[in-house]
């Protein structure tokens, strides 16, 4: 397992949360979302007031929170500065009309609407429900003061589609219900002369229902539109979240494999510097040892030997791995060499004296000793051995003295 296998799914994960985040909506990258923060103050502005609307961490954890956020600060955002540019016509409407009673309801909504901008410690939930009840009451003010034909049944259409954007179902269903409550009494109202006859209205009973009909009809096709889309986002950003929570627990895994793999591989390390060092050690000894050491297995095949065999024999390692120890003796000594190494095999160890060969075919009468051991789970012949040309000679030499004295103690009975 390497590096990038472990961090592929970290990169996933980065790419999840960033396409869960509020830079990654624009199709912007952070570095640039953060370069066109630092050149507008429109996207400072922006971003003061939707973290005072909700916390950043969620907003970046959620992104239907963050697109909610956004759109109720866009929602504000622009209504403020529409009333700021709208004031001086509204004011002379106001005044020449006498409506005292829409201009300080607006002037309230004003302020209103720029403490929901500004204001700390307000949750995101209830700024939306103020949003929401400022809208409708809006919506009824400009329809009481001005009449039904006039933009008021336009912020009660808002009113509806802001509740599938803010809220639920349950809230887009109650609006929509208090819309058609709303126009349907205030349509009864102005029809039966109870209320608004100065105001425009509809020439027949029958154009106002074909446009209460249809006004509803688009009210209650966009705003559900608006809550299904809100709904399959949610969904798709859920379905993202567990996404992210699998990528993280196999983030986790990896890592724990990875530590895991890497804590072996340190315990294998240090097992195999433990068998050079052994193996090494016992190579040393093996080297340090007088005369010739040989470790054969039942095969004939030479398993271990030490320095002096290479040195003595004149063979290199290579090819005293492919001899057997036979090709060390003369025809003579073949035979009892075989039945030496048999004997090991039998009794569990032998020895013999034999004339070991060199490659350049030079004789050293040598003692030679074997003991079965066990080696790699193979029976195997262990021994050492010894020149004794200097013992053999020292033997010729007792024995022709005392053949010598003998003769001379022979000679004097004789005499």
């Amino acid at each position: 397992m390497n590096r990038e296998s472990i961090n592929e799914p970290r990169m996933m994960i980065n790419y999840v949360r960033y396409s869960m985040s509020g830079n990654f909506r624009k199709g912007k990258s952070p570095k640039m979302e953060r370069t066109e923060k630092k050149g507008s103050w429109y996207n400072k502005f922006q971003s003061f007031a939707m973290n005072r609307m909700a916390p950043s961490q969620v907003m970046e954890e959620d992104s239907l929170m963050y697109w909610r956020v956004r759109i109720l600060f866009s929602i504000l955002f622009a209504t403020s500065i529409f009333a700021l540019i709208t004031l001086v016509p509204v004011f002379i409407l106001v005044v020449k009309n006498n409506l005292w009673g829409l201009g300080i309801f607006d002037l309230a909504a004003w302020f209103i609407i720029i403490m929901l901008l500004l204001a700390r410690n307000i949750r995101f939930e209830i700024r939306s429900a103020i949003t929401l009840v400022l809208t409708y009451l809006l919506g009824l003010v400009i329809i009481v003061n001005v009449g039904i034909l006039s933009g008021g049944p336009l912020c009660l259409f808002g009113f509806a589609v802001f509740a599938g954007i803010f809220r639920g179902t349950r809230a887009v269903t109650l609006a929509l219900a208090l819309n058609a409550i709303t126009l349907i009494i205030i349509s009864w109202l102005v029809s039966t002369g109870r209320f608004g006859q100065t105001f425009p209205f509809f020439k027949t009973s029958e154009a106002m229902m074909a446009a209460l009909a249809t006004f509803m009809l688009l009210n209650i096709a966009v705003a559900t539109s608006v809550r299904v889309l809100v709904k399959g986002l949610s969904k798709t950003n859920q379905q993202q979240k567990e996404l992210l929570n699998d990528l993280e627990s196999e983030q986790l895994q990896l890592e724990n494999t990875k530590i895991l793999l890497e804590l072996e591989i340190a315990k294998h390390k240090r097992s195999e510097e433990a068998v050079i060092q052994e193996r090494d050690f016992s190579q040393a000894t093996i080297d340090s040892l007088p005369g010739l050491f040989y470790l054969f297995d039942d095969q004939g095949r030479f398993l271990r030997w030490n320095k002096n065999l290479e040195e003595i024999s004149g063979y290199s390692a290579r090819e005293i791995a492919c001899m057997s120890p036979l090709d060390f003796f003369g025809d003579q000594d073949k035979k009892t060499i075989t039945e030496t190494i048999q004997k090991v095999y039998l009794t569990g160890q032998a020895s013999v004296e034999a004339d070991f060969i060199s490659k350049d075919h030079t004789k050293s009468p040598s003692l030679f000793n074997g003991k079965l051991f066990l080696f790699e789970k193979k029976s195997c012949l262990i021994g050492m051995g010894i020149d004794i040309a200097e013992r053999k000679l020292a033997e010729k030499a007792l024995m022709e003295s005392e053949k010598k004295y003998r003769n001379i103690l022979e000679n004097i009975d004789d005499g």
